[in-house]
């Protein structure tokens, strides 16, 4: 397992901010001060998946003791930044899914659409 590329996950998150805000009536989160909070939660939310990635493993790792907290004020768009932080992860995998197997199905459609109706095509970002 590695830790997600951070500009990749980074542009994910960037563009589902900007359709989570399209579908509210009063778009703000790309307003200054929503912006910083959807920062904290990014960088946050990117240092918990690093944490993961070292401290998981199959047969038991160590328990990681830090804990990533974003304080700020009820209503400043941290469960929105969060929804938009997970679809950002679903997406970049979504899409390097389908990168490898666009690369597969060059040579072998059959068995690159075989393959990922097994699920085994699996994807680190």
């Amino acid at each position: 397992m590695r830790v997600p590329d951070r500009d990749l996950l980074g542009r994910e998150f960037e563009a589902a901010v900007v359709r989570l805000d399209q579908l509210r009536d009063k778009p703000m989160l790309t307003t200054e001060f929503y912006r910083s909070i959807g920062d904290s939660l990014f960088d946050a939310g990117y240092q918990a998946l690093k944490d993961f990635v070292v401290h998981y493993t199959p047969f038991g790792g160590g328990p990681c003791d830090r804990m990533h907290v974003i304080s700020a004020p009820v209503g400043s768009g941290k469960t929105s930044f969060s929804i938009a932080f997970v679809a950002a992860l679903d997406r970049g995998l979504v899409v390097c899914k389908l990168a490898l197997i666009e690369q597969e199905a060059v040579l072998d459609w059959p068995a690159a659409d075989e393959r990922f109706k097994r699920g085994g095509v699996h994807c680190t970002l």
